[in-house]
């Protein structure tokens, strides 16, 4: 992917962290230095689930489509997770009393 493209995730990434605090991912992004052309950057993007559980959402991730698609459905899950919280109360995980997020 190119950097802009990879500052493009960067930017959805931080309006997802805005708009489902306190949900959030964690970005970075690398240049291949062995690489001399534009296509050569790479996106990881890691999710904290407490701060000793985690899980990468992309790692090393090149294709643009491919983790652009991945924030799409991300971002449809949380909306699900909304709305289900919005009708039920809090979400918590099965194997703790701690709120999701």
């Amino acid at each position: 992917m190119t950097k802009e493209q990879a500052e493009e995730i960067k930017t959805t990434i931080d309006g997802f962290n805005k708009l489902y605090h306190p949900l959030t991912l964690s970005f970075d992004m690398y240049r291949n230095p062995k690489e001399d052309h534009d296509d050569n950057w790479f996106v990881t993007i890691v999710y904290h689930v407490t701060p000793d559980d985690w899980f990468t959402f992309v790692s090393l991730g090149f294709n643009f489509e491919m983790v652009s698609d991945k924030l799409k459905g991300y971002q449809f899950a949380l909306e699900a997770m909304q709305a289900y919280q919005e009708e039920h109360g809090t979400l918590k995980f099965s194997h703790s009393d701690l709120p999701l997020g």
